[in-house]
């Protein structure tokens, strides 16, 4: 025997399976968001972020600076760091993309080069880390160095 489906019968289907789809969607699509937007993720752990070591304590204009720092990386995640000379005046530094191994490891940085017209007088390097952890969020991590003299 054939069953013959009325075009009322049909439209109904098609809205319930419209329906059904919908709201898995409008589920599966909301819940990305809401593991983007709350779920806590750290890409990366700087171990001594107020003891970053330098290699001398006094400095002169001309002199590179050489830095250490101590970081565990969770996940590949390309970043950008802004680096600055703090001392009530600021010399700030072009910002470098980077993008450091996963693991835990120790950068040795020698890119900071202390310009000729610095003034003398006890300083710090403050640089602050910024990455894209999705499409909702960035990360930020500040960390600063011990103090150091430049003459």
């Amino acid at each position: 025997m054939k069953i013959k489906h009325t075009t009322l019968e049909y439209i109904n289907s098609l809205l319930y399976s419209t329906a059904i789809f919908s709201i898995i969607t409008i589920f599966a699509v909301g819940g990305i968001f809401i593991y983007w937007a709350f779920w806590p993720d750290t890409p990366l752990v700087t171990s001594n972020k107020t003891t970053i070591k330098v290699d001398k304590q006094v400095y002169y204009p001309g002199d590179v600076i050489t830095y250490y720092v101590d970081y565990c990386k969770t996940r590949l995640m390309p970043m950008t760091v802004h680096r600055s000379l703090v001392d009530g005046f600021i010399v700030n530094y072009t910002p470098v993309e980077t993008d450091p191994p996963v693991g835990c490891h120790t950068t040795i940085s020698s890119s900071l080069t202390i310009p000729s017209y610095i003034p003398k007088g006890v300083y710090h390097i403050e640089a602050n880390l910024t990455g894209k952890i999705n499409p909702l969020r960035d990360f930020n991590e500040h960390w600063r160095s011990i103090d150091f003299e430049i003459k």
